[in-house]
């Protein structure tokens, strides 16, 4: 009996651990659709030989459009910025609720581009008007930033996809410097050099390729904020003359620069001589 007993526990330990899943019948579907369909609902009736199971179910579909996929791409100086308008054409007679999926790439400086807060989730189009969607791009350097924007139109079922790619080029003059002295003249100049960062102080490397120019060769400026920043020209020869100053950031590839125009005339004269003479005599 102990034997048996056992033999009958080994049984029951061998039922318990083996467990009996139901097979899963499945209908298979072939939809072939031209244009989309919204909730689209048909039914199937599912029954067995002897009519004693008989089951309906009804079946809804919505067929979505094609989502149309386009690049948009936006070029601007470093520290400028533009804005891209995206039209929207509503031609019916009902208000469209644009949804918006939009997606900065943080790893290829997707911060660089901007949209309008109210517009993060949804985008509203009135009917038989257009609705223009703005995006900004503005780059803090010259760098390529990256993002995407998913629109989707709820009652029409379209589905729009935008690659956004913006490159930043190099940045522009800050200001032009026009001077105008004579010649041998000692001109002092100042500008106004702006922290383009309102984290962090930075110390700027100066550089200028203006002849017989002086002027320190370091600027710093603190978080957010601006200085002056002092140079003097003496030009020895009339003419006119161009050239730039360039504040180059220590820590990194970036600079902010200003074009300088000098246009020197005749220097007054130190003494005027007459000169007096028999006509055909040598003096």
């Amino acid at each position: 009996k102990a034997k048996e007993s056992k033999d009958e526990s080994k049984k029951r330990d061998s039922i318990k651990e083996t467990e009996i899943v139901p097979q899963e019948n499945k209908i298979p579907f072939t939809i072939i659709c031209k244009n989309p369909v919204y909730e689209f609902s048909t039914y199937v009736l599912v029954s067995n030989k002897s009519k004693t199971d008989v089951r309906r179910y009804r079946v809804v579909f919505t067929i979505q459009p094609k989502p149309l996929k386009a690049i948009l791409e936006m070029n601007v100086p470093a520290r400028s910025e533009v804005t891209q308008n995206l039209p929207i054409v509503n031609n019916t007679e009902r208000d469209w609720n644009i949804k918006i999926t939009w997606l900065p790439d943080p790893t290829k400086n997707g911060n660089y581009f901007l949209i309008n807060n109210s517009y993060s989730s949804t985008f509203p189009v009135k009917r038989n008007s257009i609705g223009n969607f703005p995006i900004t791009f503005k780059p803090k350097w010259a760098y390529v930033a990256e993002a995407k924007l998913i629109m989707s139109n709820p009652l029409t079922l379209d589905n729009f996809e935008y690659q956004i790619i913006g490159n930043g080029e190099e940045p522009l003059a800050e200001e032009h410097i026009e001077i105008r002295c004579e010649a041998k003249q000692v001109v002092k100049k100042e500008i106004i050099v702006k922290n383009p960062y309102q984290e962090k102080p930075i110390t700027l490397k100066v550089e200028t390729d203006l002849l017989n120019c002086e002027s320190a060769k370091k600027l710093t400026i603190p978080s957010g904020g601006k200085e002056k920043f002092e140079f003097v020209v003496q030009p020895m020869l009339c003419g006119e003359y161009t050239g730039s100053i360039t504040f180059t950031e220590e820590e990194g590839p970036q600079y902010i620069w200003y074009t300088v125009s000098i246009v020197t005339n005749y220097p007054v004269a130190l003494k005027t001589m007459d000169l007096e003479s028999e006509i055909r005599k040598k003096h």
